[in-house]
């Protein structure tokens, strides 16, 4: 698990330096990657872990449907990458 929790951070960390680049279009089109892994790894999360995971993706969601970029952005690198490391 640890291996696909790495790759979620490296697809994470490219995804917000897209973003960050105003390259939207393309961070989006990474961003049903990042999905699906996100769902294969929360199966084999602790309840505490899933929750805290489904919080932040809450968060981006509300960034993504205000198309504030730059903050889902933020979300994702400063609040996903950190519940994923922690897990």
């Amino acid at each position: 698990m640890n291996n696909t929790i790495g790759e979620v951070i490296n697809l994470t960390d490219d995804m917000c330096e897209l973003f960050y680049q105003q390259k939207n279009e393309e961070a989006l089109g990474k961003m049903n990657i990042f999905l699906n892994n996100v769902v294969a790894i929360s199966g084999s999360l602790s309840d505490e872990d899933g929750q805290k995971v489904l919080g932040v993706l809450t968060e981006a969601l509300n960034a993504m449907e205000a198309k504030d970029y730059v903050l889902l952005a933020d979300i994702l690198k400063y609040d996903m990458i950190d519940v994923l490391k922690a897990v």
